[in-house]
């Protein structure tokens, strides 16, 4: 599968749902933290919080370990 959807993809791997719900909270940062103007007024930084980044990125680790033991 191509795309940059990562719960649709994660999800076609046989990922199991609590993987695919980590999954789903990325996409949700896909497009509004990457332009300038994705939210109605001011930039994405000031509609992230410390606390939202760092969950970000725990779930990108999980994801990532999850499709690393699948290779191993």
């Amino acid at each position: 599968m191509r795309g940059h959807t990562v719960s649709e993809m994660i999800k076609e791997a046989g990922a199991p749902s609590e993987i695919v719900d980590m999954a789903k909270e990325l996409d949700h940062h896909y497009i509004p933290s990457r332009y300038p103007d994705a939210f109605a007024s001011g930039a994405p930084s000031n509609h992230y919080t410390k606390r939202m980044a760092e969950e970000a990125v725990e779930n990108a680790e999980r994801i990532v370990e999850y499709c690393r033991s699948k290779i191993t």
